[in-house]
């Protein structure tokens, strides 16, 4: 290669570099924005949280609607938690130990309880053994039997599957009565709209003409 050829060799480098260059860092730019953006967002939504929280007034007007999402919260959980141990029933029957069974469903496990088996999961990574995550307190009331059932058969070595099967039995009896409960309440809740809005509608409706119908025959 001669010496004249050489100069031009490093320009067309350096505009190839310069053409994949541009649209990487174009790129970049953007997810920077973006990134400060949902930052900035996050912030603003904690600070209208704290400034919402700071009223007194506002506070007790909210607490109706925390209680009906952590109730409705609570009985998702407790919907999904005889899917949770069928699955991991199925990965201790296939072999795995309490501790694989659990990494087994991570992936499968519901919504609801999939960051429960995570923790549980990944408690190695932490410094902490699997038994020690399972007698933990969970989020959710209903894990508890479940955390120490796990933590027993780890602890100890026995199967699991036999234990699973008897909380999976009994976590869909709960479920179903609980699920009979919301519905003998369903009339009570009815009640309201039945005697302020359905009766005065009707009766404006059916009985109303028929009284001014009268009155103007007089």
């Amino acid at each position: 290669m001669s010496n004249s050829e050489t100069p031009l060799g490093v320009l067309i480098g350096c505009g190839w570099g310069a053409l994949i260059a541009v649209p990487i860092l174009t790129r970049a730019n953007k997810s920077a924005a973006r990134s400060r953006a949902q930052l900035m967002e996050k912030k603003q939504a904690s600070r209208r949280t704290q400034s919402i929280d700071s009223i007194p007034f506002l506070r007790v007007v909210g607490v109706p609607a925390r209680r009906r999402s952590n109730r409705i919260m609570d009985n998702a959980v407790s919907r999904d938690i005889p899917v949770l141990i069928d699955l991991l029933a199925l990965a201790a029957a296939s072999g795995c130990t309490p501790a694989g069974s659990v990494a087994a469903v991570v992936e499968w496990a519901p919504p609801t309880v999939s960051g429960w088996c995570i923790d549980l999961a990944t408690a190695s990574d932490r410094g902490r053994t699997f038994v020690s995550a399972c007698e933990s307190p969970p989020p959710h009331r209903d894990l508890i039997t479940l955390g120490d059932a796990l933590a027993a058969s780890a602890r100890s070595g026995a199967p699991i599957r036999s234990a699973l099967q008897r909380l999976a039995e009994s976590s869909r009896i709960a479920s179903r009565q609980q699920a009979e409960a919301r519905a003998r309440a369903v009339p009570i809740r009815l009640l309201f709209p039945l005697v302020f809005t359905i009766l005065p509608a009707f009766g404006l409706l059916t009985l109303a003409p028929v009284v001014l119908g009268a009155l103007a025959g007089h």
